[in-house]
């Protein structure tokens, strides 16, 4: 299945105090500091790409929780979850990122090479801003096909 362009996820991905984050290695934050994620593929759901774009970008296996912000433009949409660390160490992928690596969040928010973007999340998630995962479905609707976060 192809990427979807439009439909983008990213986690906060936490262990000991200490967030995830990837060093970008190509356009407008190539070098800088990022929370992990990408592009849904056709047919996928958000928490399925973020578990599988956090593996794929750093070794580390994850599981969606909330979802603390959302960014909409004319073109495009990203989700940002908080996301369970389950095991694993950071390893560079060597292809989107050149790093992969646990930083104290407090010291991340003090650093020159993390995108304003991703400490502004930062911030969000600190005050605990969140949106949690409903059970609701409508009838008829296969719940798998179907999240709603109030």
């Amino acid at each position: 299945m192809a990427d979807n362009r439009f439909l983008s996820v990213s986690g906060i991905v936490v262990k000991d105090n200490k967030v995830l984050l990837v060093r970008q290695a190509y356009g407008a934050a190539k070098g800088l500091l990022i929370i992990p994620g990408g592009y849904l593929t056709e047919g996928e759901m958000p928490n399925v790409a973020l578990e599988r774009e956090i593996l794929e970008e750093t070794g580390i296996i994850a599981s969606t929780d909330n979802l603390i912000a959302i960014r909409f433009s004319k073109k495009d949409w990203w989700a940002i979850f908080t996301v369970n660390y389950v095991t694993g160490e950071p390893i560079s992928d060597g292809n989107e990122n050149s790093e992969a690596l646990f930083l104290n969040i407090d010291d991340a928010l003090l650093r020159n090479d993390l995108t304003y973007t991703t400490k502004e999340i930062l911030k969000n998630y600190i005050s605990k801003n969140k949106f949690t995962l409903s059970d609701f479905c409508p009838f008829g609707i296969e719940p798998t096909h179907y999240q709603l976060y109030i």
